[in-house]
């Protein structure tokens, strides 16, 4: 006899604790603000569709300044200046605390634990 329950939950519970963890995009409120939180991302996009995330971003006139988020938010060597007219679309993230990364290191783990003893992929 089969137990589909018990392996559908745990499915459902793996795409919850995946999901969790999601950054929730909205798009750049106009006007901008003079600063966002300190765990603000903002993704530019150029006219040729090229990304670019930010994060310690300051606001100056019509243009955006920030650190692009490969490198440390006070590396002012670093910080990347866009201006209204280069960029076609801006959106902001609020990153999670920093704790979510400790959290893979417990979930991942288990999901992938859970994901044997449900049975895999029947």
């Amino acid at each position: 006899m089969s137990r589909p329950w018990p392996r559908r939950g745990a499915r459902v519970l793996l795409l919850l604790l995946v999901t969790g963890c999601v950054q929730a995009w909205q798009p750049l409120p106009s006007p901008t603000p003079d600063t966002l939180g300190a765990r603000a991302i903002v993704e530019v996009r150029d006219a040729d569709g090229r990304r670019l995330r930010l994060h310690g971003v300051r606001f100056e006139g019509d243009s955006l300044s920030g650190v692009p988020t490969v490198r440390p938010p006070d590396c002012d060597s670093c910080r990347v200046r866009v201006s209204a007219a280069a960029r076609r679309t801006a959106r902001v993230a609020e990153v999670g605390d920093r704790r979510v990364g400790e959290l893979w290191l417990f979930a991942l783990p288990f999901a992938v634990a859970l994901w044997l003893v449900t049975g895999g992929s029947d």
